[in-house]
């Protein structure tokens, strides 16, 4: 049987890993809607196709031009690696600036905003 401090420190641990997990998730769908958002429209395809998607990266494309809502992501936050990916073969020249509608490297601009966002969430304690 386990004593009163092992019970706690379990509970204590499982409640750190919940909330760490938490955060991932929250932090993996800001990435893909910052990314998402940042990305130039002609006709809406190169944004419809950004996917978010837990231990390979999904490269699936559509023909949408409907932008994806992610908050019904199946993710937890608790696997080994999330990805935000866009299988679009167009979608690194537009990347390195091949589109007047958005700076060269706006994957990476998404990804840096999306961090100071978590770093605030995470200082406030929410998410």
């Amino acid at each position: 049987m386990k004593s009163v401090e092992d019970q706690i420190a379990a509970a204590m641990k499982a409640k750190v890993y919940n909330v760490q997990a938490g955060l991932m998730r929250e932090t993996a769908l800001r990435v893909a809607g910052n990314v998402s958002q940042a990305t130039p429209v002609d006709e809406g395809t190169a944004r419809a196709n950004w996917n978010l998607s837990a231990e390979t990266p999904d490269l699936s494309t559509s023909e949408s031009t409907t932008p994806q809502s992610y908050d019904d992501a199946q993710i937890t936050g608790k696997e080994k690696m999330l990805y935000v990916s866009n299988g679009l073969p167009y979608i690194e020249k537009l990347n390195e600036g091949s589109s007047t509608q958005a700076p060269a490297n706006f994957v990476e601009l998404g990804v840096m905003l999306s961090k100071r966002q978590a770093e605030a969430a995470a200082k406030r304690g929410a998410k």
